[in-house]
Protein backbone atom coordinates (compact mmCIF):
# COMPACT_ATOMS: atom_id res chain seq x y z
CA UNK A 1 0.00 0.00 0.00
CA UNK A 2 2.77 2.43 0.93
CA UNK A 3 4.67 1.50 -2.24
CA UNK A 4 1.55 2.24 -4.29
CA UNK A 5 1.11 5.60 -2.61
CA UNK A 6 4.75 6.44 -3.29
CA UNK A 7 4.36 5.59 -6.99
CA UNK A 8 1.23 7.76 -7.18
CA UNK A 9 3.08 10.63 -5.55
CA UNK A 10 5.94 10.29 -8.05
CA UNK A 11 3.51 10.29 -10.98
CA UNK A 12 1.72 13.33 -9.59
CA UNK A 13 5.04 15.13 -9.15
CA UNK A 14 5.90 14.71 -12.83
CA UNK A 15 2.57 16.19 -13.88
CA UNK A 16 3.04 19.16 -11.58
CA UNK A 17 6.66 19.97 -12.38
CA UNK A 18 6.04 22.02 -15.53
CA UNK A 19 3.20 24.05 -13.99
CA UNK A 20 5.33 24.77 -10.93
CA UNK A 21 8.19 26.09 -13.06
CA UNK A 22 5.84 28.41 -14.93
CA UNK A 23 4.17 29.61 -11.74
CA UNK A 24 7.49 30.35 -10.08
CA UNK A 25 8.66 32.34 -13.11
CA UNK A 26 5.45 34.34 -13.28
CA UNK A 27 5.39 35.01 -9.57
CA UNK A 28 8.95 36.12 -8.96
CA UNK A 29 9.03 38.69 -6.18
CA UNK A 30 8.69 42.22 -7.48
CA UNK A 31 10.29 43.69 -4.38
CA UNK A 32 14.05 44.13 -4.08
CA UNK A 33 15.50 42.95 -0.76
CA UNK A 34 15.79 45.78 1.70
CA UNK A 35 19.27 46.73 2.80
CA UNK A 36 20.50 44.55 5.60
CA UNK A 37 21.17 46.01 9.00
CA UNK A 38 23.10 44.71 11.94
CA UNK A 39 20.74 42.90 14.33
CA UNK A 40 20.37 44.42 17.76
CA UNK A 41 19.24 42.03 20.47
CA UNK A 42 18.56 42.27 24.16
CA UNK A 43 19.79 38.76 24.71
CA UNK A 44 22.90 38.30 26.84
CA UNK A 45 24.66 35.32 28.31
CA UNK A 46 22.51 35.34 31.41
CA UNK A 47 19.33 35.33 29.34
CA UNK A 48 20.71 32.71 26.98
CA UNK A 49 21.36 30.39 29.88
CA UNK A 50 17.92 30.91 31.34
CA UNK A 51 16.13 27.58 31.71
CA UNK A 52 12.86 28.96 33.04
CA UNK A 53 10.74 32.10 32.93
CA UNK A 54 10.34 33.47 29.45
CA UNK A 55 11.89 30.37 27.90
CA UNK A 56 9.50 27.98 29.62
CA UNK A 57 12.07 25.37 30.65
CA UNK A 58 14.08 25.48 27.43
CA UNK A 59 17.82 26.05 27.97
CA UNK A 60 19.61 28.46 25.61
CA UNK A 61 21.63 28.08 23.53
CA UNK A 62 19.90 24.91 22.46
CA UNK A 63 23.07 23.35 21.07
CA UNK A 64 26.76 23.65 21.91
CA UNK A 65 27.85 23.14 18.31
CA UNK A 66 26.58 25.40 15.49
CA UNK A 67 23.83 23.74 13.46
CA UNK A 68 22.31 24.79 10.12
CA UNK A 69 18.85 23.88 8.84
CA UNK A 70 17.13 24.49 5.51
CA UNK A 71 13.66 25.99 5.95
CA UNK A 72 11.14 26.17 3.10
CA UNK A 73 9.15 29.38 3.48
CA UNK A 74 6.49 31.11 1.40
CA UNK A 75 7.52 34.45 -0.09
CA UNK A 76 5.19 37.41 -0.65
CA UNK A 77 5.86 39.93 -3.37
CA UNK A 78 6.13 42.79 -0.89
CA UNK A 79 8.68 41.06 1.37
CA UNK A 80 11.48 39.07 -0.21
CA UNK A 81 12.77 36.26 2.01
CA UNK A 82 16.30 36.94 3.28
CA UNK A 83 18.80 34.87 5.24
CA UNK A 84 20.20 38.05 6.79
CA UNK A 85 16.94 39.16 8.36
CA UNK A 86 17.66 40.61 11.81
CA UNK A 87 15.25 38.09 13.35
CA UNK A 88 17.12 35.19 11.73
CA UNK A 89 20.42 36.61 12.96
CA UNK A 90 19.03 37.05 16.49
CA UNK A 91 17.81 33.43 16.46
CA UNK A 92 21.31 32.34 15.52
CA UNK A 93 22.79 34.36 18.40
CA UNK A 94 20.35 33.00 20.94
CA UNK A 95 20.07 29.36 19.86
CA UNK A 96 23.32 28.68 17.92
CA UNK A 97 21.20 27.59 14.94
CA UNK A 98 21.50 29.11 11.46
CA UNK A 99 18.45 29.03 9.22
CA UNK A 100 18.94 29.00 5.47
CA UNK A 101 15.62 29.78 3.84
CA UNK A 102 14.35 28.18 0.65
CA UNK A 103 11.76 30.73 -0.52
CA UNK A 104 8.78 29.72 -2.65
CA UNK A 105 6.39 32.32 -4.18
CA UNK A 106 2.98 32.17 -2.50
CA UNK A 107 1.29 31.47 -5.82
CA UNK A 108 3.43 28.35 -6.38
CA UNK A 109 3.48 27.07 -2.80
CA UNK A 110 0.78 24.42 -3.12
CA UNK A 111 2.33 22.91 -6.26
CA UNK A 112 5.78 22.94 -4.68
CA UNK A 113 4.52 21.16 -1.57
CA UNK A 114 2.78 18.51 -3.64
CA UNK A 115 5.95 17.76 -5.58
CA UNK A 116 8.08 17.57 -2.44
CA UNK A 117 5.60 15.25 -0.74
CA UNK A 118 5.14 13.13 -3.85
CA UNK A 119 8.89 12.61 -4.19
CA UNK A 120 9.65 12.46 -0.45
CA UNK A 121 12.12 15.33 -0.96
CA UNK A 122 11.28 17.23 2.20
CA UNK A 123 13.67 20.02 3.31
CA UNK A 124 14.80 20.02 6.95
CA UNK A 125 11.87 22.25 7.96
CA UNK A 126 8.87 22.72 5.70
CA UNK A 127 5.91 25.07 5.81
CA UNK A 128 2.61 23.28 5.16
CA UNK A 129 -0.90 22.91 6.52
CA UNK A 130 -1.70 20.42 9.23
CA UNK A 131 -3.98 18.38 6.95
CA UNK A 132 -1.02 17.67 4.67
CA UNK A 133 1.07 16.61 7.64
CA UNK A 134 -1.67 14.36 9.06
CA UNK A 135 -2.41 12.72 5.73
CA UNK A 136 1.18 12.11 4.61
CA UNK A 137 2.99 11.71 7.91
CA UNK A 138 1.91 8.12 8.58
CA UNK A 139 3.42 7.14 5.19
CA UNK A 140 6.85 8.29 6.37
CA UNK A 141 6.86 11.56 4.43
CA UNK A 142 7.40 13.59 7.62
CA UNK A 143 9.14 12.90 10.92
CA UNK A 144 6.97 11.67 13.79
CA UNK A 145 7.40 14.19 16.61
CA UNK A 146 5.68 12.60 19.62
CA UNK A 147 8.78 11.44 21.52
CA UNK A 148 10.78 14.52 20.56
CA UNK A 149 8.08 16.83 21.92
CA UNK A 150 7.69 14.78 25.08
CA UNK A 151 11.41 14.78 25.85
CA UNK A 152 12.75 18.03 24.39
CA UNK A 153 9.94 20.54 23.73
CA UNK A 154 8.26 21.65 26.98
CA UNK A 155 6.66 24.70 25.38
CA UNK A 156 5.10 22.86 22.45
CA UNK A 157 3.82 20.27 24.93
CA UNK A 158 2.32 23.02 27.10
CA UNK A 159 0.63 24.72 24.14
CA UNK A 160 -0.92 21.48 22.93
CA UNK A 161 -2.31 20.89 26.42
CA UNK A 162 -3.67 24.45 26.63
CA UNK A 163 -5.32 24.20 23.20
CA UNK A 164 -7.05 20.79 23.03
CA UNK A 165 -8.11 21.40 19.42
CA UNK A 166 -4.49 20.74 18.44
CA UNK A 167 -5.34 17.07 19.01
CA UNK A 168 -7.63 17.46 16.02
CA UNK A 169 -5.45 19.66 13.83
CA UNK A 170 -2.05 18.12 14.51
CA UNK A 171 -2.58 14.47 15.45
CA UNK A 172 -2.87 11.92 12.63
CA UNK A 173 -5.03 8.82 12.54
CA UNK A 174 -2.11 6.69 13.75
CA UNK A 175 -1.71 8.93 16.82
CA UNK A 176 1.39 10.56 15.41
CA UNK A 177 2.18 14.27 15.56
CA UNK A 178 3.80 15.31 12.29
CA UNK A 179 3.61 19.11 12.51
CA UNK A 180 3.70 21.73 15.25
CA UNK A 181 0.60 23.89 15.78
CA UNK A 182 -0.08 27.41 14.60
CA UNK A 183 -1.93 29.45 17.24
CA UNK A 184 -3.66 32.51 15.81
CA UNK A 185 -5.10 35.75 17.11
CA UNK A 186 -8.30 35.74 19.15
CA UNK A 187 -11.52 37.12 17.60
CA UNK A 188 -9.97 37.93 14.23
CA UNK A 189 -11.26 37.89 10.68
CA UNK A 190 -9.16 38.44 7.61
CA UNK A 191 -11.08 39.17 4.39
CA UNK A 192 -13.40 41.88 3.17
CA UNK A 193 -14.67 43.52 0.00
CA UNK A 194 -12.88 46.80 -0.71
CA UNK A 195 -13.28 49.65 -3.18
CA UNK A 196 -11.74 52.97 -4.14
CA UNK A 197 -13.49 55.25 -1.65
CA UNK A 198 -12.03 58.38 -3.28
CA UNK A 199 -13.75 57.52 -6.56
CA UNK A 200 -16.94 56.41 -4.84
CA UNK A 201 -17.21 59.86 -3.31
CA UNK A 202 -16.34 61.54 -6.60
CA UNK A 203 -19.03 59.60 -8.51
CA UNK A 204 -21.64 59.67 -5.75
CA UNK A 205 -21.57 55.89 -5.15
CA UNK A 206 -22.99 54.61 -1.88
CA UNK A 207 -21.96 51.36 -0.21
CA UNK A 208 -24.05 48.54 -1.70
CA UNK A 209 -26.44 46.61 0.53
CA UNK A 210 -27.38 43.95 -2.06
CA UNK A 211 -25.59 42.26 -4.99
CA UNK A 212 -27.73 44.30 -7.39
CA UNK A 213 -26.47 47.52 -5.82
CA UNK A 214 -22.93 46.09 -6.06
CA UNK A 215 -23.59 45.56 -9.77
CA UNK A 216 -24.76 49.17 -10.15
CA UNK A 217 -21.61 50.36 -8.38
CA UNK A 218 -19.44 48.48 -10.88
CA UNK A 219 -21.47 49.89 -13.78
CA UNK A 220 -20.80 53.41 -12.52
CA UNK A 221 -17.06 52.75 -12.37
CA UNK A 222 -17.24 51.30 -15.89
CA UNK A 223 -19.12 54.35 -17.16
CA UNK A 224 -16.36 56.69 -15.99
CA UNK A 225 -13.54 54.31 -17.00
CA UNK A 226 -14.69 52.45 -20.15
CA UNK A 227 -11.37 50.59 -20.58
CA UNK A 228 -11.45 49.21 -17.04
CA UNK A 229 -12.75 45.98 -15.55
CA UNK A 230 -13.88 47.35 -12.18
CA UNK A 231 -13.86 44.10 -10.13
CA UNK A 232 -10.70 42.01 -9.82
CA UNK A 233 -9.48 39.56 -7.21
CA UNK A 234 -6.70 37.00 -6.93
CA UNK A 235 -8.97 34.67 -4.94
CA UNK A 236 -11.45 33.45 -7.53
CA UNK A 237 -11.58 29.74 -6.70
CA UNK A 238 -9.15 28.28 -4.19
CA UNK A 239 -9.58 25.61 -1.55
CA UNK A 240 -9.38 27.93 1.45
CA UNK A 241 -10.84 31.22 0.23
CA UNK A 242 -12.91 31.90 -2.87
CA UNK A 243 -14.79 34.82 -4.35
CA UNK A 244 -17.20 32.36 -5.95
CA UNK A 245 -17.91 31.02 -2.47
CA UNK A 246 -18.51 34.56 -1.19
CA UNK A 247 -21.25 35.18 -3.73
CA UNK A 248 -22.72 31.71 -3.22
CA UNK A 249 -22.91 32.60 0.48
CA UNK A 250 -24.70 35.88 -0.25
CA UNK A 251 -27.37 34.08 -2.29
CA UNK A 252 -27.77 30.79 -0.36
CA UNK A 253 -26.57 31.31 3.21
CA UNK A 254 -24.09 28.40 2.80
CA UNK A 255 -20.46 29.42 3.31
CA UNK A 256 -19.39 28.05 -0.07
CA UNK A 257 -20.09 25.59 -2.85
CA UNK A 258 -18.94 22.80 -0.55
CA UNK A 259 -19.64 24.84 2.54
CA UNK A 260 -20.87 25.00 6.09
CA UNK A 261 -24.39 26.03 7.09
CA UNK A 262 -24.27 27.86 10.44
CA UNK A 263 -28.04 27.39 10.79
CA UNK A 264 -27.82 23.59 10.74
CA UNK A 265 -24.21 23.16 11.98
CA UNK A 266 -23.60 20.87 9.01
CA UNK A 267 -21.60 20.84 5.79
CA UNK A 268 -23.77 21.06 2.68
CA UNK A 269 -23.56 21.19 -1.11
CA UNK A 270 -24.81 24.68 -1.90
CA UNK A 271 -25.85 23.72 -5.43
CA UNK A 272 -28.81 21.90 -3.85
CA UNK A 273 -30.05 25.16 -2.34
CA UNK A 274 -32.31 27.86 -3.69
CA UNK A 275 -30.29 30.83 -4.85
CA UNK A 276 -27.28 28.89 -6.13
CA UNK A 277 -28.15 29.33 -9.80
CA UNK A 278 -28.86 33.02 -9.18
CA UNK A 279 -25.35 33.43 -7.75
CA UNK A 280 -23.74 31.91 -10.84
CA UNK A 281 -25.97 33.95 -13.16
CA UNK A 282 -24.96 37.09 -11.28
CA UNK A 283 -21.24 36.40 -11.67
CA UNK A 284 -21.83 35.57 -15.34
CA UNK A 285 -23.48 38.97 -15.76
CA UNK A 286 -20.47 40.73 -14.24
CA UNK A 287 -18.16 38.88 -16.60
CA UNK A 288 -20.11 39.31 -19.84
CA UNK A 289 -20.70 43.01 -19.23
CA UNK A 290 -16.99 43.67 -18.72
CA UNK A 291 -17.41 44.49 -15.05
CA UNK A 292 -15.16 41.61 -13.91
CA UNK A 293 -11.50 41.10 -14.79
CA UNK A 294 -11.37 38.62 -17.72
CA UNK A 295 -8.16 37.17 -16.23
CA UNK A 296 -9.73 36.67 -12.82
CA UNK A 297 -9.54 32.87 -12.91
CA UNK A 298 -5.74 32.78 -13.22
CA UNK A 299 -4.40 36.22 -12.30
CA UNK A 300 -1.22 36.33 -10.22
CA UNK A 301 -0.47 38.62 -7.28
CA UNK A 302 1.74 41.12 -9.08
CA UNK A 303 -0.69 41.45 -11.99
CA UNK A 304 -3.63 41.98 -9.64
CA UNK A 305 -1.73 44.62 -7.67
CA UNK A 306 -0.81 46.46 -10.85
CA UNK A 307 -4.43 46.57 -12.01
CA UNK A 308 -5.64 47.84 -8.65
CA UNK A 309 -2.91 50.49 -8.48
CA UNK A 310 -3.13 51.76 -12.07
CA UNK A 311 -6.86 52.32 -12.42
CA UNK A 312 -7.66 49.17 -14.37
CA UNK A 313 -9.73 47.82 -11.45
CA UNK A 314 -11.32 49.54 -8.45
CA UNK A 315 -13.07 46.87 -6.38
CA UNK A 316 -11.62 43.69 -4.88
CA UNK A 317 -11.94 40.95 -2.28
CA UNK A 318 -8.78 40.33 -0.30
CA UNK A 319 -7.10 40.57 3.09
CA UNK A 320 -8.60 43.55 4.89
CA UNK A 321 -5.09 44.90 5.60
CA UNK A 322 -4.66 45.42 1.85
CA UNK A 323 -6.69 48.61 2.20
CA UNK A 324 -3.79 50.14 4.10
CA UNK A 325 -0.86 48.64 2.23
CA UNK A 326 -2.16 49.37 -1.29
CA UNK A 327 -3.21 52.90 -0.42
CA UNK A 328 0.22 53.48 1.08
CA UNK A 329 1.94 52.12 -2.04
CA UNK A 330 -0.12 54.36 -4.30
CA UNK A 331 0.59 57.47 -2.24
CA UNK A 332 4.31 56.70 -2.09
CA UNK A 333 4.38 56.44 -5.89
CA UNK A 334 2.44 59.71 -6.29
CA UNK A 335 2.20 62.07 -3.34
CA UNK A 336 -0.61 64.06 -4.98
CA UNK A 337 -2.77 60.98 -5.56
CA UNK A 338 -6.16 60.75 -3.87
CA UNK A 339 -6.04 56.92 -3.91
CA UNK A 340 -8.00 55.57 -0.96
CA UNK A 341 -8.88 51.88 -0.88
CA UNK A 342 -11.28 51.05 1.96
CA UNK A 343 -13.66 48.30 2.96
CA UNK A 344 -17.26 48.48 1.84
CA UNK A 345 -20.16 47.33 3.98
CA UNK A 346 -21.18 43.65 3.90
CA UNK A 347 -24.02 42.90 1.47
CA UNK A 348 -26.30 40.00 0.54
CA UNK A 349 -29.60 39.31 -1.21
CA UNK A 350 -32.87 40.08 0.52
CA UNK A 351 -33.59 37.40 3.10
CA UNK A 352 -29.92 36.59 3.74
CA UNK A 353 -27.53 38.27 6.16
CA UNK A 354 -23.90 38.40 5.15
CA UNK A 355 -21.50 36.76 7.57
CA UNK A 356 -17.82 35.93 7.74
CA UNK A 357 -16.21 33.39 10.01
CA UNK A 358 -14.02 34.29 12.92
CA UNK A 359 -10.55 32.95 12.22
CA UNK A 360 -9.88 29.77 14.24
CA UNK A 361 -7.46 30.35 17.09
CA UNK A 362 -5.96 26.92 16.42
CA UNK A 363 -5.18 27.17 12.74
CA UNK A 364 -4.56 24.37 10.27
CA UNK A 365 -2.53 26.55 7.90
CA UNK A 366 1.11 27.63 8.10
CA UNK A 367 2.20 24.80 10.37
CA UNK A 368 5.69 23.33 9.97
CA UNK A 369 6.98 19.76 9.77
CA UNK A 370 10.41 18.12 9.83
CA UNK A 371 12.07 15.90 7.27
CA UNK A 372 12.42 12.24 8.34
CA UNK A 373 16.06 12.46 7.21
CA UNK A 374 16.93 15.63 9.13
CA UNK A 375 20.44 15.39 10.52
CA UNK A 376 19.73 16.62 14.06
CA UNK A 377 16.05 16.15 15.01
CA UNK A 378 16.63 16.98 18.70
CA UNK A 379 18.08 20.40 17.93
CA UNK A 380 15.36 20.97 15.30
CA UNK A 381 12.53 20.34 17.75
CA UNK A 382 14.25 22.55 20.34
CA UNK A 383 14.45 25.30 17.74
CA UNK A 384 10.74 25.02 17.06
CA UNK A 385 10.09 24.91 20.80
CA UNK A 386 11.92 28.23 21.13
CA UNK A 387 9.29 29.81 18.88
CA UNK A 388 6.68 29.04 21.57
CA UNK A 389 8.58 30.72 24.39
CA UNK A 390 7.79 34.27 25.43
CA UNK A 391 11.17 35.45 24.17
CA UNK A 392 11.00 33.50 20.92
CA UNK A 393 7.41 34.41 20.09
CA UNK A 394 8.10 38.09 20.79
CA UNK A 395 11.12 37.96 18.49
CA UNK A 396 9.31 36.23 15.63
CA UNK A 397 6.18 38.37 15.93
CA UNK A 398 7.60 41.82 16.74
CA UNK A 399 11.23 41.73 15.67
CA UNK A 400 14.06 43.51 17.50
CA UNK A 401 13.40 45.47 20.68
CA UNK A 402 14.53 49.07 20.32
CA UNK A 403 14.41 48.79 16.54
CA UNK A 404 11.05 47.53 15.32
CA UNK A 405 9.24 47.83 18.66
CA UNK A 406 9.51 49.16 22.20
CA UNK A 407 7.94 48.20 25.51
CA UNK A 408 6.10 51.03 27.25
CA UNK A 409 4.33 50.50 30.59
CA UNK A 410 4.44 46.77 30.00
CA UNK A 411 2.83 47.04 26.55
CA UNK A 412 4.37 46.43 23.15
CA UNK A 413 4.41 49.30 20.68
CA UNK A 414 5.67 49.19 17.09
CA UNK A 415 8.21 51.84 16.18
CA UNK A 416 7.25 54.74 13.95
CA UNK A 417 7.01 53.82 10.26
CA UNK A 418 6.89 50.11 11.13
CA UNK A 419 3.84 48.16 10.00
CA UNK A 420 3.19 44.52 9.11
CA UNK A 421 4.89 44.84 5.71
CA UNK A 422 7.98 46.51 7.18
CA UNK A 423 8.12 43.85 9.90
CA UNK A 424 8.11 41.08 7.30
CA UNK A 425 10.35 42.75 4.75
CA UNK A 426 13.01 44.44 6.86
CA UNK A 427 13.07 42.34 10.02
CA UNK A 428 11.69 38.89 9.15
CA UNK A 429 8.98 39.07 11.84
CA UNK A 430 5.34 38.09 11.39
CA UNK A 431 6.05 35.81 8.44
CA UNK A 432 3.57 32.99 7.99
CA UNK A 433 5.35 29.69 8.34
CA UNK A 434 8.07 31.27 10.49
CA UNK A 435 6.01 32.67 13.36
CA UNK A 436 3.28 30.47 14.73
CA UNK A 437 2.69 31.52 18.33
CA UNK A 438 2.06 34.79 20.15
CA UNK A 439 0.12 36.57 17.41
CA UNK A 440 -1.93 38.38 20.06
CA UNK A 441 1.25 40.30 20.89
CA UNK A 442 0.70 42.32 17.74
CA UNK A 443 -2.77 43.41 18.86
CA UNK A 444 -2.66 46.95 20.18
CA UNK A 445 0.96 47.58 19.14
CA UNK A 446 -0.32 50.39 16.95
CA UNK A 447 -3.51 52.38 17.02
CA UNK A 448 -5.74 50.89 14.35
CA UNK A 449 -5.51 52.88 11.17
CA UNK A 450 -8.62 54.69 10.07
CA UNK A 451 -9.15 52.15 7.29
CA UNK A 452 -8.79 49.09 9.53
CA UNK A 453 -10.93 50.65 12.25
CA UNK A 454 -13.54 51.27 9.58
CA UNK A 455 -13.66 47.63 8.45
CA UNK A 456 -13.86 46.42 12.05
CA UNK A 457 -16.83 48.70 12.65
CA UNK A 458 -18.50 47.78 9.34
CA UNK A 459 -18.30 44.07 10.07
CA UNK A 460 -19.51 44.31 13.66
CA UNK A 461 -22.40 41.86 13.99
CA UNK A 462 -21.36 39.99 10.84
CA UNK A 463 -18.43 37.97 12.29
CA UNK A 464 -19.56 34.58 13.61
CA UNK A 465 -17.91 31.40 14.79
CA UNK A 466 -17.32 28.87 12.03
CA UNK A 467 -17.40 25.07 12.21
CA UNK A 468 -15.45 23.64 15.12
CA UNK A 469 -12.20 21.86 14.43
CA UNK A 470 -12.81 18.16 14.06
CA UNK A 471 -10.83 15.06 13.20
CA UNK A 472 -11.53 13.27 9.95
CA UNK A 473 -11.61 9.49 10.18
CA UNK A 474 -9.14 7.44 8.20
CA UNK A 475 -12.02 6.37 5.99
CA UNK A 476 -12.83 9.99 5.19
CA UNK A 477 -9.17 10.85 4.61
CA UNK A 478 -8.85 8.02 2.11
CA UNK A 479 -12.11 9.04 0.43
CA UNK A 480 -10.91 12.63 0.04
CA UNK A 481 -7.58 11.42 -1.32
CA UNK A 482 -9.39 9.25 -3.82
CA UNK A 483 -12.09 11.67 -4.97
CA UNK A 484 -11.48 15.13 -3.53
CA UNK A 485 -9.19 16.56 -6.22
CA UNK A 486 -11.45 15.37 -9.03
CA UNK A 487 -14.49 16.89 -7.32
CA UNK A 488 -12.77 20.23 -6.73
CA UNK A 489 -11.31 20.34 -10.24
CA UNK A 490 -14.66 19.59 -11.88
CA UNK A 491 -16.59 22.10 -9.78
CA UNK A 492 -13.97 24.83 -10.35
CA UNK A 493 -13.74 24.22 -14.09
CA UNK A 494 -17.49 23.93 -14.69
CA UNK A 495 -18.36 27.02 -12.66
CA UNK A 496 -15.68 28.92 -14.53
CA UNK A 497 -17.25 27.80 -17.83
CA UNK A 498 -20.67 28.98 -16.63
CA UNK A 499 -19.36 32.34 -15.43
CA UNK A 500 -17.12 33.00 -18.42
CA UNK A 501 -19.85 32.29 -20.96
CA UNK A 502 -18.46 28.97 -22.18
CA UNK A 503 -21.57 26.99 -21.22
CA UNK A 504 -25.18 28.18 -20.91
CA UNK A 505 -26.74 28.54 -17.46
CA UNK A 506 -30.27 27.24 -16.99
CA UNK A 507 -32.12 24.74 -14.82
CA UNK A 508 -31.13 21.86 -17.08
CA UNK A 509 -27.38 22.65 -17.16
CA UNK A 510 -27.29 23.31 -13.41
CA UNK A 511 -29.06 19.98 -12.84
CA UNK A 512 -26.44 18.30 -15.03
CA UNK A 513 -23.71 20.01 -13.04
CA UNK A 514 -25.17 18.76 -9.76
CA UNK A 515 -25.56 15.23 -11.09
CA UNK A 516 -21.97 15.08 -12.38
CA UNK A 517 -20.62 16.43 -9.08
CA UNK A 518 -22.60 13.76 -7.23
CA UNK A 519 -21.25 11.05 -9.52
CA UNK A 520 -17.72 12.21 -8.77
CA UNK A 521 -18.44 12.01 -5.03
CA UNK A 522 -19.20 15.50 -3.74
CA UNK A 523 -22.08 14.41 -1.51
CA UNK A 524 -20.26 11.26 -0.46
CA UNK A 525 -17.40 13.42 0.84
CA UNK A 526 -19.76 15.90 2.52
CA UNK A 527 -21.73 13.09 4.18
CA UNK A 528 -18.52 11.50 5.46
CA UNK A 529 -17.39 14.79 6.96
CA UNK A 530 -20.75 15.35 8.60
CA UNK A 531 -20.56 11.89 10.19
CA UNK A 532 -17.10 12.62 11.58
CA UNK A 533 -18.22 16.04 12.80
CA UNK A 534 -21.36 14.61 14.45
CA UNK A 535 -19.38 11.81 16.08
CA UNK A 536 -17.29 14.38 17.94
CA UNK A 537 -19.98 16.94 18.73
CA UNK A 538 -23.07 14.78 19.21
CA UNK A 539 -25.27 15.93 16.34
Amino acid sequence: MKQKKKMLRLLFACMLLLSLTIAAACSKSDTEPAGSSEPTTTANKEQQGNASGENGGLTLPITDKPVTFKWMLSEKSDAAVRNDWPVAQAIKERTNVTVNFEPVPVSGLNEKKKILMATSSIPDIMQLNSNEARENGPDGVFLRLNDLIDKHAPNIKRVMEEYPETKVTNVASDGGIYSVPNIGEQNAFNFSFMARRDLMEQYGIKDPSTPEEFYEMLKTFKKHHPDSHPFSTRYFHLYWVSTIDEFVKMFTGISGVQGYNPQTDRFEFAANHEGFQDAIVFLHKLYTEGLMDPEIAFIQLAQWEQKMLTGKSFVTFDYRTRADSMSKTALEANSTSTYNLTAIKPFAVQGQKYYTFESPVVRNDHNVALSPSISDPVTAIKLLDYFYTDEGSTLTQLGIEGKSYTVENGKYKLANAVDSVVLRRDYGAGNEGFSFFGKDKLVGTQPLSKRIQQVVEMYEGHVIKGPRQYEESQKTIELVKQKGDNVFQYISEQLTKFIMDKDPINKETIAQFIQKAKELGVEEIIDARNKDYAAQYGK
